[in-house]
């Protein structure tokens, strides 16, 4: 689907429980994920909402893995808001949002603005996209850099599962014409 220097994608096939249990019931990784770390059932939602978002739309949340290692450092992509992860105050469920969790181990490595420009490019070139969203818990520093970094704006407060959070916005148009990212 999507390769960078470091890091590749592929989607996610119904043998992948074993990777999507391993990050989505990881209680460190999952504590700024929406409602926090996942029961195993919901983990078994989760991988089957992310094989029917791909064969339905052509585009997902893609298992993520290091190229050097073929690792298994997490999921990256685009689907559409609600899709994983439930937020109240976004009235329009179709609108596509980008987003990325990855294990504990890459943290701190680049890989997150890594692989979320490849997916912005990807998302604004193969795609008939105009706008692409985003959300983090509200005191999710990190993922909120790396968002701001990549040119997204918050657009509003939102509740993400009944916690505060952020929604960001970034426009195919803004995209076209900022500095590279």
């Amino acid at each position: 689907m999507i390769e960078t220097k470091r890091l590749y994608t592929r989607p996610f096939n119904k043998d992948d429980l074993p990777l999507i249990r391993d990050l989505h019931e990881d209680k460190t990784v999952m504590t700024l994920v929406g409602q926090g770390p996942r029961q195993s059932h919901q983990s078994i939602q989760d991988l089957q909402n992310i094989i029917t978002h791909q064969d339905t739309h052509g585009y997902s949340a893609w298992a993520l893995f290091e190229k050097e290692s073929d690792r298994f450092i997490g999921r990256a992509g685009i689907v559409h808001i609600g899709t994983l992860i439930q937020s109240k105050l976004i009235a329009d469920p179709t609108l596509v949002e980008i987003g990325y969790v990855l294990k504990e181990s890459a943290w701190g490595k680049g890989y997150a603005t890594e692989i979320s420009r490849s997916v912005i490019h990807w998302a604004f070139t193969h795609t008939p996209l105009n706008i692409l969203y985003a959300k983090t818990a509200a005191n999710n520093d990190a993922s909120q850099a790396v968002l701001k970094k990549l040119h997204f704006t918050v657009l509003k407060s939102i509740h993400i599962e009944g916690r505060e959070g952020l929604l960001f916005t970034l426009s195919k148009a803004d995209y076209l014409g900022s500095d590279p990212i």
